[in-house]
């Protein structure tokens, strides 16, 4: 369970002393916040890469030798920033 604070309140709590119960709230809300936000992300770089891998769009990638992409397995671990989505 997400214990939701607006953002003043948040603020409010992390200017409370350090070590308090109360910039402690700040600090927890803070993280929670921060671990909705990364799944989010997971999730938009999950249907960006499945979009790219299931339409053949890496093909029409070049690598640093203006040489377009054979697989999927050749886009996604070649290096940045040609390819690199090796999280993929």
């Amino acid at each position: 369970m997400t214990i939701n604070l607006t953002d003043q309140q948040i603020w409010d709590c992390i200017r409370a002393p350090k070590g308090t119960a109360k910039w402690c709230r700040g600090v927890r809300a803070m993280a929670q916040q921060e671990i909705q936000q990364a799944r989010s992300s997971a999730r938009s770089m999950q249907q960006l890469l499945r979009m790219m891998r299931e339409n053949d769009f890496y093909r029409l990638m070049e690598d640093v030798n203006r040489q377009p992409f054979r697989t999927w397995e050749d886009f996604v671990q070649y290096r940045e920033p040609w390819g690199g989505c090796a999280a993929g």
